[in-house]
């Protein structure tokens, strides 16, 4: 039966066996080297929790959860644990396989008939275990969720059909957010609920973790949660807003504090039992911590790591000769890291709330070596030191000028030429407005001013802190016009292509009757008529009709002629006074008649 023994580190009687016994460093020092890491990484608050075998080794809260108010780390404080998030949605899945109600290599059509992929033979044949081991083929295409944060479930799944993958199914390791997505709402369907009452049934009820929830409004109304920070280019930390994706949560969506983390890691570590029961499946367990899928060799500068591979929702490796199961967490402004040994049932977990930083993982591995009276590695100098010498380079290319920008460039058109609507199936709709001399994109929850960068290439902040920018390029097609955009936002998957389309208003039934009537075309007459499904027609004098698609502006494709268009032309008093229609070899004056 797990015993919680203090808020700080006890020494535990040696019962005999590699899991009850190790070394025994003192509290104070443990304590010590934790808020000496913090403060070497300029972290706000951390919370930690260490389990051995049963036992509560550590749970304790250190510096702020919230700095401008001077607000205390707690063990009960909640942090976002992002994408350890992932091991809980596993374990959901495990656990409904174990009852019956799924199997690891059935394919996820038969159960969710609405999945689909880019293509049939990739959705008939994907299965839960390949949803959980990151090997569909599909890249991340993190942006379409992160800037696009309230649509629903069901319309993210949707989009899934339009991404297109850069593998084949089980070819290679590709993180994706969006297969946890799908195997979180699978849970859902089979036990007609939704994710988060299924994993909150399955996982934190069991488990006793009452602090623990999967809603972003819920930590925020808690009165001991953590606020989130990063550090922008000057290495100053600042306050940053929550990310507020919950249409995501069964990919990283979970929020939960030091004390409650460890009730969940010594159910792993003891084969799925807690406190005399049996919440998982030892069976699912081992699956989870099990090789699923290689990953790739170790980094170099680190080789006491093995090689990687993943099991399902957490990572499987070597430390320093010992098997490792662990999970990295990362959101704006949070950074978590849970990490175990099975054969030496020790577990840690970190939680900080300081983004993009390896603080969580560093901090864990110098805590393994005192707990394992291993040489000390300088975990922390190393990791800071190999983060450091990033920021340094990025800054010296910039000292330098380095830049691929072309000098002494400007847009090949008038700004106002380039506002307009711009739209991928799967990305959704990019929004570029003009206003003077200053183009902004709207796209989703982002607003933000377009900078040129060279001929027809401008640049956005993507992530305002730390200033991270992306650039888009617009495309320009036959007849000059600005066709489209593309972005970088999947460097797996080539620039994302966003297809012009017409403003809305070009389908609004006044702004289209307005356009009706009959104009001349030299001696013959022509008909605008507008259909009862709002469908405007061009009505020739021998009563064949062309559809007319809204294009930009007063602007009107001929679906039936390649190259041509229709352009009507506005008087000064607003009104439409003629028009042009543009064929692939010349232009024509259509008169309106009064």
């Amino acid at each position: 039966m797990l015993r919680v023994l203090s808020v700080v580190l006890l020494l535990l009687l040696p019962i005999g066996s590699r899991a009850e016994t190790g070394p025994r460093p003192a509290a104070a020092d443990l304590e010590a080297l934790i808020t000496r890491t913090m403060r070497d990484w300029q972290v706000p608050g951390t919370a930690v929790a260490i389990v051995r075998g049963e036992d509560v080794l550590l749970v304790k809260g250190f510096g702020y959860r919230d700095v401008e108010n001077k607000k205390p780390v707690t063990p009960r404080t909640q942090f976002r644990l992002a994408s350890v998030t992932k091991s809980f949605t596993a374990a959901g899945v495990a656990a409904l396989v174990t009852q019956g109600k799924l199997e690891w290599n059935r394919p996820v059509r038969e159960t969710m008939p609405e999945f689909r992929l880019y293509t049939d033979a990739l959705t008939e044949r994907v299965t839960p275990l390949d949803l959980l081991s990151h090997r569909t083929g599909l890249p991340r295409h993190d942006s379409v969720w992160y800037y696009n944060r309230e649509l629903p479930r069901e319309e993210m799944i949707r989009r899934l059909r339009y991404l297109e993958p850069n593998k084949d199914l089980r070819e290679a390791w590709q993180y994706s957010n969006f297969m946890f997505l799908v195997a979180g709402y699978l849970t859902g369907r089979v036990l007609n609920t939704t994710w988060e009452e299924a994993v909150a049934r399955l996982l934190f009820k069991p488990l006793a973790m009452s602090d623990t929830n999967s809603s972003i409004d819920e930590m925020e109304q808690s009165r001991d949660h953590a606020e989130p920070y990063q550090k922008d280019k000057q290495e100053v930390v600042q306050k940053v807003p929550n990310n507020k994706v919950g249409s995501m949560g069964p990919v990283g969506m979970i929020n939960s504090t030091a004390e409650d983390m460890s009730h969940y890691l010594s159910m792993l570590i003891n084969g799925g039992r807690y406190r005399g029961r049996q919440v998982l499946a030892s069976a699912d367990v081992q699956k989870m911590t099990t090789a699923q899928m290689p990953v790739g060799p170790s980094d170099p500068r680190y080789p006491e790591m093995g090689e990687g591979h993943y099991g399902l929702g957490l990572s499987v490796t070597t430390f320093r000769g010992h098997r490792m199961v662990h999970h990295d967490g990362a959101l704006d402004g949070f950074r978590s890291h849970l990490a175990f040994l099975p054969d030496d049932k020790l577990g840690i977990m970190v939680l900080s709330n300081l983004g993009r930083t390896n603080f969580p993982v560093a901090l864990s591995h110098e805590l393994f070596d005192r707990l394992l009276d291993l040489p000390p590695a300088n975990w922390g100098q190393r990791y800071f030191n190999d983060e450091q010498a990033g920021k340094a380079a990025e800054k010296e290319a910039e000292g330098k000028g380095y830049s691929p920008r072309k000098s002494g460039t400007h847009p090949s058109h008038p700004l106002a030429e380039y506002a307009g609507h711009y739209e991928h199936p799967a990305y959704g709709v990019i929004e570029i407005g003009s206003a003077g001399e200053q183009l902004r994109i709207h796209y989703g929850h982002l607003d933000v001013p377009l900078a040129h960068f060279h001929y027809d290439s401008f640049e956005f902040l993507a992530v305002p802190v730390p200033e991270t920018k992306l650039r888009l390029r617009f495309e320009t097609d036959g007849e000059g016009e600005i066709a489209g955009l593309s972005v970088p936002f999947e460097p797996l998957a080539g620039p994302i292509v966003f297809t012009r389309v017409a403003d809305p208003r070009m389908r609004n039934p006044a702004f289209l009757k307005a356009l009706t009537g009959e104009y001349e075309l030299g001696n013959s007459v022509l008909s605008i008529v507008l259909r009862e499904d709002q469908q405007l027609l061009l009505v020739q004098p021998t009563g064949q009709t062309l559809m007319l698609d809204p294009l930009r502006g007063t602007t009107f494709r001929v679906k039936e002629r390649a190259g041509w268009s229709v352009e009507f032309k506005r008087a000064a008093d607003g009104t439409v006074s003629e028009a042009a229609l543009y064929t692939a070899t010349s232009s024509l004056l259509l008169r309106r008649k009064p």
